[in-house]
């Protein structure tokens, strides 16, 4: 989170939105509010949690993930179809 929240911000993005993990929602929100004290995100960035079956849109982050995963293992047919829509950063 601390990659990827402030440069979604960059985008610019208002609001974010995770996928419920119950109880360890309340983690993200603390890590959000630790970025915004060292002032590394601004606090107009919000975050939202849903749940993955409610969500269509958190779908896209699973299809992605299964795309590059298939890469990684020599299969790169789903990650070539995603093209210049998928921006990889190795951490």
């Amino acid at each position: 989170m601390e990659f990827l929240l402030p440069h979604l911000a960059l985008m610019p993005c208002s609001t974010i939105t995770f996928e419920s993990r119950g109880q360890l929602d309340a983690s993200d929100l603390d890590m959000l509010q630790k970025l915004r004290s060292r002032k590394v995100v601004e606090a107009t960035v919000r975050i939202e949690h849903s749940i993955g079956r409610h969500e269509p849109a958190l779908w896209a982050a699973d299809i992605v993930c299964g795309a590059v995963v298939q890469a990684r293992i020599g299969n790169r047919t789903y990650l070539d179809m995603l093209g210049s829509a998928v921006e990889l950063h190795t951490i």
